[in-house]
């Protein structure tokens, strides 16, 4: 009876030590079944049964809290495993600089997918921290991100981040702290909210709701996603720390594409009148607002590359071929100013390929036809265009009639024909005359 007793407190005791104590459990799994064949073949005989029926059913207990242990350690095994996989995960995601939006929904759908959960939204605190908005969403209509559906104060959103403190919910049961629940609230069954905090600032809330299972969120659940809110507060700090030296250097940038212009007279407010052309054309095209913009600020920025061009050059008139080859580089100059802005890498290939010609003959490297970017064929005839009726320190402006004549005759050699017709069609429409007087 001592051994038996000795056993069932050496496998509580365990439970304290849980992995550490696991070759143990099976060892006394295995003692506990020898114990139970040697005292029924030893007490047998006995007409006394009573006390082999509390040893056996000592032994039974015994066996169920080894049972047990073994299944809630394989469930800690599983949680650790599980843990240490969202966390490469999120490692993952930050180690790629990203837009802001597109981390905020990487996290949202690990969190969703580690919590194994039908629904999630994070939201976050404007500039002023004056509004909530709902940056990323999952299991809800995708035209609610962007909205500003929870009000401060409002719901279990709005507890969580008044307070500063992580919310579990089981169900739909009534509860007093949130007594006006918010429309994306409305109807979520078992729910988990975190704040997400940044040095002491409450900046916003992820909440996860409806788990696949039907069983309620529990406090693992909650430690990753603590986890995915702190990782959330970093990333938005990060991304808010690139925007700003991104904004400082383009403004340092655009300042030097006026300066560029403003130093000769014939040049000034010519990126200005080329992107409005550029735009006019790809419009005319059926491009998409997203490309039209990309153009127009291409555009602006096309000619920064002349920054790295002495001026003797620039304002000279006809060029020798050695100063002309030196004219040449400023796409790649300007490719190489713009790219250390990552939100103007996507305008790299426009700059660089803006005087490429369709027959091979343009520069930096001789691209043909489709090789070109779109962009950079549809800037390179708003730019010719802009430059033939300009006066020029080495010529005068052409009329918009000769211009076009010229890009009619140089079309499928130097422009791209298709470009060229749309650009006609632009030429042909009223509101074209008055593009370049704004």
């Amino acid at each position: 009876m001592n051994t038996i007793f000795f056993l069932v407190t050496a496998v509580l005791s365990g439970l304290l030590f849980n992995r550490a104590f696991k070759p143990a459990f099976n060892f006394l799994f295995k003692t506990g079944s020898f114990l139970k064949k040697q005292i029924t073949d030893e007490t047998a005989p006995m007409e006394d049964t009573s006390s082999i029926k509390g040893i056996n059913e000592l032994i039974r207990s015994f066996n169920n809290i080894n049972t047990r242990l073994e299944s809630e350690i394989s469930e800690m095994e599983l949680s650790h495993n599980h843990m240490r996989r969202v966390l490469s995960e999120i490692a993952l995601t930050m180690t790629f600089p990203q837009d802001i939006d597109n981390i905020l929904d990487t996290i949202l759908n690990i969190a969703i997918k580690a919590l194994d959960a039908r629904k999630g939204l994070i939201l976050t605190k404007d500039k002023n921290y004056s509004e909530l908005t709902i940056k990323s969403a999952v299991g809800y209509d995708r035209d609610i991100i962007g909205t500003r559906e929870v009000g401060f104060k409002e719901g279990i959103i709005g507890w969580v981040i008044e307070n500063g403190k992580p919310v579990i919910l089981p169900g739909e049961d009534k509860d007093q702290r949130f007594k006006k629940l918010s429309t994306v609230e409305i109807g979520n069954h078992s729910t988990i909210c975190t704040p997400i905090i940044h040095l002491r600032k409450k900046v916003g809330a992820i909440l996860i709701s409806n788990k696949m299972n039907g069983k309620k969120f529990s406090s693992d659940d909650l430690i990753i996603l603590n986890n995915l809110a702190a990782q959330t507060a970093i990333a938005m700090e990060n991304a808010m720390l690139r925007e700003n030296i991104e904004n400082t250097y383009l403004e340092t940038i655009s300042a030097l594409a006026i300066a560029v212009e403003s130093k000769d007279k014939y040049t000034k407010g010519h990126s200005l009148r080329v992107g409005k052309i550029a735009s006019s054309i790809a419009r005319e095209m059926g491009l998409g607002k997203q490309e039209i913009e990309e153009i127009e600020y291409a555009a602006t920025l096309h000619d920064i590359g002349k920054i790295g061009i002495m001026d003797s050059i620039l304002h000279k008139g006809k060029l020798s071929p050695e100063e002309f080859e030196i004219i040449k580089k400023h796409p790649e100059i300007g490719e190489n100013i713009i790219r250390p802005v990552a939100s103007l890498n996507r305008l790299c290939p426009i700059l660089r390929h803006h005087h490429e010609r369709v027959d091979g003959n343009g520069y930096p490297d001789s691209l043909t036809k489709e090789e070109i970017p779109l962009a950079s064929r549809i800037l390179f005839v708003a730019d010719a265009f802009d430059a033939m009726t300009s006066n020029r320190p080495y010529r005068k402006a052409l009329c918009r009639e000769e211009a076009i004549e010229e890009l009619q005759r140089n079309a499928g050699y130097q422009f791209d024909r298709d470009i060229v017709e749309n650009f006609m069609n632009c030429f042909q429409q009223p509101h074209f005359s008055q593009l370049q007087l704004n």
